[in-house]
């Protein structure tokens, strides 16, 4: 990170499938986080267990415990979270849209549920990339969503940008793309893909 910090991050989920069904989703298991090179280093990790989410954070040379119960409405990390959004049909994206979930929150300086709100207009806006060598093009039109959360960080919002129309690489055409994420003062630009099968 810019002011010199390093974060670590990983989410553990099963593969698993509903009964009568043949189709397969990922349901999270485990996460791991850790921060180094701040003012505020720590190490959490912890296991899902249906509306709770059960940790261990050491930070400030002490280790701790706990449980915390985010409701039915909830997301378990910023990756889960992504790929929630991907999955909004056309049509809603297409008229704008507003929602709100819930997500436990480990870090040295709090340990707590907050309440996040996605929000996007119907705007596009172009994004420049140029790794989608498929569609053979630099620039993107993309829905901007607005997420904003409560707590100690209330007012500093993350915006994420997904393709409007189908990408097609390596002869998979692939909707809501997210080619950029925007968080503060840091900017991240989509730079390489790898589809595996």
């Amino acid at each position: 990170m810019s002011d010199g910090y390093k974060s670590k991050a990983t989410c553990f989920f099963l593969v698993a499938t509903v009964s009568g069904t043949t189709s397969a989703f990922l349901k999270p298991m485990a996460s791991f986080k850790e921060v180094t090179g701040s003012s505020a280093d720590f190490t959490s990790q912890g296991m899902y267990e249906g509306k709770k989410y059960n940790y261990s954070l050491t930070a400030n040379g002490s280790t701790s415990s706990g449980s915390i119960e985010v409701g039915t409405a909830r997301v378990y990390d910023n990756n889960e979270f992504h790929h929630v959004l991907r999955g909004i049909k056309d049509s809603i994206f297409q008229s704008g849209f507003s929602f709100g979930m819930s997500v436990p929150i480990v870090t040295a300086s709090e340990q707590t549920a907050v309440s996040i709100t996605a929000n996007s207009s119907a705007n596009s806006v172009a994004v420049e990339t140029n790794v989608i060598e498929g569609e053979g093009k630099k620039s993107f039109d993309c829905y901007p969503v607005k997420l904003s959360r409560a707590t100690k960080v209330a007012g500093i919002d993350q915006y994420f940008y997904y393709t409007k129309d189908p990408v097609n690489v390596d002869g998979f055409s692939l909707k809501h793309v997210l080619t950029k994420i925007v968080e503060g003062s840091a900017t991240y630009i989509l730079k390489s893909y790898q589809i595996a099968i």
